[in-house]
């Protein structure tokens, strides 16, 4: 409460303009581990955040996560707060088009598909923590999607060159859970089973392994605890490199 006054009554009134946004979020964040409850004050303060016209993507995905993370705000709070983010997707889409050089616009588009591809996956894990699974299923679907086509997981390429499916790295891991999970309550236990064990676990927080674990027990999923690579040993290639000072060094030089 302290620390709640103290933005408040000193830091709110005349923030620096690029601290704005956290100024107001840290009483938001203080209220919401306190015991107050002010779900009211908690909201007035993340509705003030997402309608200010200097709101950034990064900012409106905290806003998201707090809705995602805390079920008793109000499902109304948080629809205004994705109305506020298509609003948003739109503007930056066209700012995007009108960069020069093209390398630019590339980078600015690649930027607005990256915050498009969250928003969708916080709004289906939106859906899903308010027991909406059937209505988080195409969010979190076309988050996955559009999760793979920027290419957040890697291609396996054959030594043809020849590109096969999708290799996950963790980093969709968030959004392939919400899918299990999401499936396995709408009844649809195969997509359940086939989308928790693309689940890796790297990228996960220790409540949402504890979430995999049960859906996996739940589905009977077993799951490999141990790997074993086998390739043939080879040599490294010989190389030498100089240091600051000009000497060289071979790599034979620090065999063993």
């Amino acid at each position: 409460a302290a620390r709640v006054d103290f933005h408040e009554k000193y830091l709110r009134p005349n923030p620096p303009s690029t601290q704005r946004l956290g100024v107001l979020q840290a009483p938001a964040t203080s209220l919401l581990a306190s015991d107050s409850h002010d779900s009211g004050r908690v909201e007035g303060l993340l509705k003030e955040i997402f309608e200010s016209p200097s709101l950034s993507c990064y900012s409106l995905r905290q806003i998201l996560q707090t809705y995602v993370d805390h079920p008793e705000l109000s499902l109304a709070g948080a629809q205004l707060a994705l109305k506020r983010a298509d609003a948003m997707l739109v503007r930056d889409r066209k700012e995007s088009e009108r960069s020069t050089p093209p390398s630019d616009r590339l980078e600015a588009m690649r930027f607005t598909e990256a915050c498009e591809q969250s928003i969708l996956a916080l709004h289906g894990k939106l859906l899903l923590v308010r027991d909406d699974a059937a209505g988080a299923l195409p969010f979190l679907r076309e988050a996955e999607s559009k999760g793979t086509r920027l290419r957040i997981d890697l291609l396996s390429v054959d030594e043809r060159g020849r590109v096969g499916g999708p290799f996950p790295t963790g980093r969709l891991d968030d959004v392939r859970l919400s899918l299990a999970l999401a499936s396995e309550r709408t009844g649809d236990l195969e997509s359940a089973r086939r989308e928790l064990p693309r689940v890796l676990g790297s990228e996960l927080s220790e409540a949402q392994r504890e979430q995999a674990w049960a859906l996996r027990a739940k589905l009977g999923i077993e799951l490999t605890r141990k790997v074993e690579v086998r390739a043939p040993l080879t040599r490294a290639p010989e190389m030498s490199l100089a240091d600051l000072s000009g000497r060289k060094h071979s790599l034979r030089d620090y065999r063993g």
